[in-house]
């Protein structure tokens, strides 16, 4: 791809989520809004006929998105080409990231995450806006939950031979009220990273596995967290917005 084709496809994909960009400007902000017609919600087969009793007055759970029908496949193809960047030999990069923070892992979990996010927008700009869509509306979380609620004991589950537990479907669902012409009515918005999610955590066992083989001690949580930001959700967010506009200057703007 030359520059002129990425210049437009990158102006192309910004204008596409500039309503996204717009939308979630900070914490809080309700997904959804983008019916999924002809998706199940896995609430509805968890519960199925006791759904009205678990939930009274709820006699079906619908299925949403964030993302409308023009957006979805540029996001979608985005997640693969971050997958195809960020899991190739991660567990290795994680170890070797481990080294300069020694005794700690946490920072070698989140240097992973950056440097793959480095590698992407050179590999994939005209992505970025895209992928930075997702951020906005839940990637920042998500690795930060990757990072500080599943990898911050990782060590202490490899010494324990306690490794190999996978996120639950549960977690990546965000069910939510809304009021309708018919009532009130609940909505499902799945995480579309999921998959990508399970993947990542697979490799950071496996680092966390390798890690505990060379000698290594797990340390203090607390100690772990205060090496890294702050906000997380934060961190990553203004991390993609900054590749992004470096992006839109290089290509666009230049």
């Amino acid at each position: 791809m030359n520059d002129l084709q990425i210049a437009e496809q990158l102006q192309a994909s910004y204008i596409l989520f500039a309503p996204i960009r717009a939308h979630f400007r900070g914490p809080g902000v309700e997904r959804g809004g983008c019916p999924r017609h002809g998706m199940h919600a896995v609430y509805a087969k968890k519960y199925g006929e006791h759904l009205a009793t678990i939930y009274p007055g709820i006699n079906a759970i619908g299925v949403e998105s964030s993302f409308d029908a023009a957006q979805l496949p540029a996001i979608m193809a985005a997640l693969a080409s971050l997958r195809e960047v960020l899991l190739p030999n991660l567990a290795h990069r994680i170890v070797e990231y481990a080294q300069a923070s020694k005794p700690y892992v946490l920072p070698a979990y989140l240097r992973s995450i950056e440097v793959a996010l480095e590698h992407f927008a050179k590999r994939h700009p005209e992505q970025l806006a895209a992928l930075d869509a997702v951020f906005c509306v839940a990637g920042g979380e998500g690795f930060r939950d990757l990072i500080v609620f599943h990898g911050g004991h990782l060590l202490e589950q490899a010494k324990a031979g306690a490794l190999w537990t996978n996120i639950d479907i549960y977690s990546l669902v965000d069910l939510h009220d809304r009021q309708t012409a018919e009532g009130l009515e609940k909505f499902e918005v799945w995480c579309l990273g999921g998959d990508l999610a399970k993947a990542v955590l697979t490799e950071f066992q496996k680092a966390a596995l390798m890690l505990v083989i060379q000698g290594w001690q797990p340390q203090p949580l607390t100690k772990e967290l205060a090496l890294l930001p702050a906000d997380l959700n934060r961190h990553f967010g203004q991390m993609l917005r900054n590749l992004l506009h470096k992006a839109l200057a290089q290509y666009v703007l230049g």
